[in-house]
């Protein structure tokens, strides 16, 4: 079964290939398939001796046609080897072992940090393709001196750590209405408490539209695990919560992020056979959605006031860039414009009119609300949660409140 890591607040969402399993036997698993990529090392040297000959033509043609086969499949390997590792050790459930160690484990303060970096490694989907050999080797070096540390990591979690359970841990549990938080970080009282309101202010908003059967089990407190956007997720297979420690600076966020991770779980937990008819309200959110943007581009194309314009500026990331032209690509591509830097007009690069739309906050007045948020329109759970999360904050329009009720079990 796959858990899905699903993160609010800047709403991205994380696919793993595994639930979280037996944590010694995903270490032992780690090692074995580790080994593998140990024994490529003298492989990696030799390629990085014959990369060298490569660049002396005579040399080069002089080796044969088994060392170039071999320089080839080796050189494949290891423009590859990032992904592939990656990937494979997914499948193992390395990328959910250090949350696991954190939801099982009692760990001191310094070792949990460690765990914690760990953890936010393995938030990643994915590693990239490498494009030459000497990257390659270099990716290989660094990797595999990352994979050996968070090894010798998770193996000294275990030998360290008490599972958790221990009328000791009692203790540190603190109660917001029907949840449980943990406090899985010695945390103080008072961050404890900042948690707590956040939860019990979301378990109120869930109690007024009753929706409480949500509220029960545990709440791990944590440190961020993943990017720092990230203020709580939900692992579907455990049907547990995590949320973050830094919940007062973003109290509003937070509390939109807890209803957000909580319609997830009412949508995986008590909602399975509204399944279908949760999947048309995104298909017809998405094709009004879609007419709406249509339309917005339209106006904005005809109003020479909000389309761009050659010499229009746009900034992205502390770089200013300016407008030369706007071009339709086509149907798939729609308008794109044309810009340059500012400080440098030979680099040029492009950007959708869809993008300069939301930026500049352009929208039709008096049409139908379309996707509550730009992020509901990513999946039909994702638009769940969302308009689950906004129903309970009285934000969720009038046309789709009707269409919410029709799917609460």
């Amino acid at each position: 079964m796959n858990i899905v890591l699903r993160v609010a607040a800047a709403y991205e969402t994380q696919k793993s290939g595994m639930a979280i399993g037996d944590v010694p036997d995903i270490v032992r698993k780690w090692e074995d398939f580790l080994q593998k990529y140990r024994d490529f090392a003298p492989d990696v040297a030799r390629v990085e001796e014959l990369a060298k000959t490569r660049h002396e033509r005579d040399a080069w043609q002089n080796l044969g046609r088994e060392v170039w086969a071999f320089y080839a499949d080796a050189e494949s390997k290891l423009r590859m080897f990032p992904k592939t590792s990656f990937a494979h050790f997914q499948r193992l459930g390395v990328n959910m072992l250090f949350l696991a160690i954190l939801q099982q484990y009692e760990l001191s303060p310094a070792l949990r940090k460690k765990v914690e970096v760990a953890a936010r490694f393995w938030a990643k989907e994915s590693q990239n393709r490498i494009n030459n050999v000497e990257d390659g080797i270099k990716a290989y070096k660094k990797l595999m001196v990352t994979y050996e540390t968070q090894l010798t990591l998770a193996k000294t979690a275990l030998s360290q750590g008490k599972l958790r359970g221990s009328e000791e841990e009692g203790a540190a549990a603190l109660n917001a209405g029907p949840f449980k938080l943990v406090n899985t970080g010695h945390f103080d009282q008072e961050t404890m408490e900042t948690c707590a309101a956040v939860v019990k202010e979301a378990v109120d908003r869930l109690q007024s539209k009753g929706l409480s059967k949500v509220c029960y089990g545990e709440v791990l407190v944590s440190n961020r695990l993943a990017k720092a956007s990230v203020l709580a997720f939900y692992l579907i297979s455990k049907d547990e919560m995590f949320i973050r420690t830094d919940l007062k600076r973003e109290m509003p966020a937070a509390i939109k992020t807890v209803l957000h991770e909580l319609g997830h779980r009412y949508y995986y937990q008590f909602a399975k056979s509204k399944h279908a008819d949760i999947h048309n309200i995104y298909a017809r959110l998405k094709g009004q959605a879609n007419a709406l943007q249509s339309q917005l581009v339209d106006e904005v194309m005809k109003d020479p006031a909000k389309r761009p314009q050659p010499g229009d500026t746009y900034d992205s990331k502390g770089e200013v860039y300016v407008v030369e032209k706007v071009e339709y690509k086509g149907l798939k591509s729609g308008y794109q414009i044309k810009m340059h830097k500012q400080n440098d007009p030979a680099s040029k690069g492009s950007l959708p009119l869809d993008s300069w739309i939301r930026v500049k906050g352009y929208k039709l007045e008096n049409k139908p609300s379309g996707f509550i948020t730009p992020y509901a329109g990513t999946n039909a759970s994702e638009n769940f949660a969302e308009m689950f999360a906004y129903y309970c904050l009285n934000k969720l329009p009038d046309d789709q409140v009707e269409s919410l009720k029709a799917v609460l079990v």
